[in-house]
């Protein structure tokens, strides 16, 4: 929820939720390599209803995530379970965060410092969907989103590095 100041009072509204599905999707989107590079505002951490997914992506007609880039961490889900690599310098305040992907495994940066990578093949189904500033249309996050991007090649963990650099 966002609050709009008017004269004298103020009005409430619903938080936005905004997500590409299908073919809008799936025509420019590989579920097999990839880097997701997005910058975000500050995340009130003082409400525990609020979601810190930034960018969430889902396999069609499936509710189990398939890659999640959030305020604290970058997740990938492989055959039997989850990957994630948790941002050792704080992000909530936020910053700019990127994850890059292949059938090798991935990394994730954050605020310019390499946070890790792991060496395990993802999750193969395709995706189908994406969620902006939420999960599943749940759990949004309070943040400005000024800027998202998908590059549909895995850069290299310097290029990650260089771009999310304050």
């Amino acid at each position: 929820t966002s609050y709009i100041p008017t004269s004298g009072s103020t009005v409430t509204r619903a938080g936005d939720s905004a997500s590409i599905t299908g073919s809008s999707f799936d025509s420019f989107f590989s579920s097999q390599v990839g880097t997701i590079y997005a910058e975000f505002g500050k995340i009130d951490a003082g409400n525990s209803f609020i979601g810190e997914r930034i960018v969430t992506i889902y396999p069609t007609n499936d509710t189990t995530v398939k890659y999640s880039l959030e305020g604290y961490r970058a997740e990938v889900r492989h055959q039997t379970g989850w990957d994630g690599i948790y941002f050792n310098n704080e992000t909530r305040n936020g910053g700019k965060i990127a994850m890059a992907f292949d059938d090798t495994g991935f990394s994730a940066a954050s605020l310019g410092v390499l946070q890790g990578s792991v060496n395990r093949q993802p999750y193969s189904v395709q995706s189908g969907r994406m969620y902006i500033g939420s999960a599943d249309g749940n759990y949004q996050t309070n943040a400005c989103i000024p800027k998202i991007a998908y590059y549909p090649k895995r850069l290299p963990n310097a290029t990650l590095q260089a771009m999310t650099e304050a």
